[in-house]
């Protein structure tokens, strides 16, 4: 693995374009295939090697005009890589809350079938008690899982998800 890393940085500090442009194909089409295949891991390890060599290439800092895009080319699959396993991350805790708590996966199920919906209609849906409904929704794991808005209207208190908890259900059911 050494011997890869030291030859792309030996590419970019010998102005190789053909070489540079060799790694840096192979690496988005890698990145690529990853992202497609859903397979982190291997994404995750990419990603950490790419900041290695990345690192390396910066350091020697004589980045010429061609070698300046691929390096932007290549730095722009890594970020992408990256992005979506921040984004990949935060589903699987969300994921793992929700598969272990029946209660909150119901409270979801109900703001993801009503939109919005009062305090008081959440308890008849759900029959629970008002402490049992405030201690779930005021709960450690509710407020990790940061996907519900409250709003109060008057003397009533009303629920739905907030723009991460939307677009995290819109494709999944429960």
């Amino acid at each position: 693995m050494n011997e890869a890393i030291d030859s792309i940085v030996k590419s970019f500090s010998e102005s190789d374009i053909s070489e540079i442009a060799k790694y840096t194909l192979r690496f988005a089409r890698n990145v690529t295939k990853n992202i497609l295949d859903n397979n982190y891991k291997l994404l995750k390890d990419l990603v950490e090697i790419s900041c290695e060599i990345r690192d390396e290439v910066e350091v020697d800092g004589n980045i010429e005009r061609n070698k300046e895009f691929y390096f932007g080319y290549w730095y722009a699959h890594e970020n992408i890589g990256r992005r979506i396993l921040e984004h990949y991350i935060v589903n699987e805790g969300i994921n793992s809350i929700v598969i272990q708590n029946k209660d909150v996966q119901k409270l979801i199920k109900i703001l993801i079938k009503n939109k919005a919906i009062s305090k008081q209609d959440i308890i008849k849906h759900l029959r629970i008690s008002l402490d049992k409904l405030d201690n779930l929704i005021y709960s450690d794991e509710i407020k990790e899982l940061d996907l519900i808005c409250e709003t109060k209207i008057g003397n009533n208190i009303i629920y739905s998800l907030n723009r991460k908890g939307r677009k995290y259900y819109e494709r999944r059911q429960l």
